[in-house]
């Protein structure tokens, strides 16, 4: 079952080395391919910022960088761009400020002033534990976030991804949480996410786009971190041979997200990666968004 698309967001990791600026042109060629309305960018070479701005202009989008914020990445930024033709930038008074590598914008859709009307329950009891999300002012919040990195920090991107949460919540808008996680899906951080997993006494619940594909139209869930081809090959100074493929970006939705604004359609939308692996060592994640 998939549901009628009206926006597209992609994340992708673009790999910071030396050769970023020889592919910076054909990675956004790329992406311009695949027709998304928002995307959310990781690993873009500080030493480039402006040629990445310009680049990405030159197809048609609005991009918007973060730098400066994360002690471990700290020779790469990362960005959210948007197609100025379908989505504006709304004044956002309390913009996500955190000491890790993640940024937010509010967007709104240019097509239509409508004011969305607030969601209605039946019983408003059931929401005790926390409150309904309004869509009276129909915002996007979105978030692109790159985790800290390192097998022993998985407490770390769970208090990155909790704090992420808290925001949220407290902007009552509809959000999508997108990047490099650099968690695997069973790390406190995704499964705290998924509704799984409780931190400092609190749960939440958003819906993956990958799973929710799964879960909608029985489509097959990707691995996201390259071990192989042709960008991993010609840097790596190891055998690669044995080394496993993981799922360690994704794209979140909060919320009951099935059928609801701004939720992910159900759809997967990347069905040939063999390009991804000449432009990156990540894969790339596209999700159809109902609106």
């Amino acid at each position: 079952m998939t549901f009628q698309t009206k926006y597209r967001i992609l994340t992708w990791n673009l790999m910071w080395d030396d050769s970023y600026p020889e592919r910076l042109d054909s990675i956004a060629s790329y992406i311009n391919g695949l027709a998304p309305d928002i995307i959310l960018l990781q690993e873009i070479d500080k030493n480039y910022e402006q040629q990445t701005i310009g680049t990405f202009a030159s197809y048609g989008y609005t991009l918007k960088v973060r730098t400066g914020k994360s002690a471990f990445h700290q020779d790469s930024s990362i960005g959210i761009a948007y197609r100025p033709t379908v989505f504006k930038e709304v004044d956002d008074p309390r913009p996500l400020d955190v000491n890790f590598e993640a940024m937010s914008l509010d967007l709104v859709s240019i097509e239509t002033g409508v004011i969305r009307a607030e969601a209605q329950y039946v019983n408003p009891s059931h929401m005790q534990y926390e409150p309904p999300l309004r869509f009276a002012s129909n915002i996007l919040t979105v978030v692109c976030y790159h985790g800290y990195w390192g097998g022993l920090a998985q407490p770390v991107r769970l208090r990155e991804t909790a704090e992420i949460d808290r925001y949220i919540k407290s902007k009552n808008n509809a959000a999508i949480v997108g990047g490099d996680f650099n968690a695997r899906p069973n790390e406190p951080a995704v499964s705290y996410l998924r509704g799984d997993y409780i931190y400092e006494d609190k749960g939440t619940l958003w819906v993956e786009a990958q799973e929710c594909a799964q879960r909608l139209s029985g489509a097959p869930i990707y691995n996201t971190s390259f071990a192989h081809g042709p960008i991993v090959e010609t840097k790596a100074n190891y055998d690669t041979t044995h080394m496993p493929e993981r799922r360690i970006d994704y794209l979140f939705s909060y919320g009951f997200a099935y059928a609801r604004p701004y939720a992910f359609d159900g759809a997967t939308r990347i069905t040939e990666l063999e390009s991804a692996r000449t432009l990156s060592d990540h894969a790339p994640i596209l999700a159809g968004v109902l609106g």
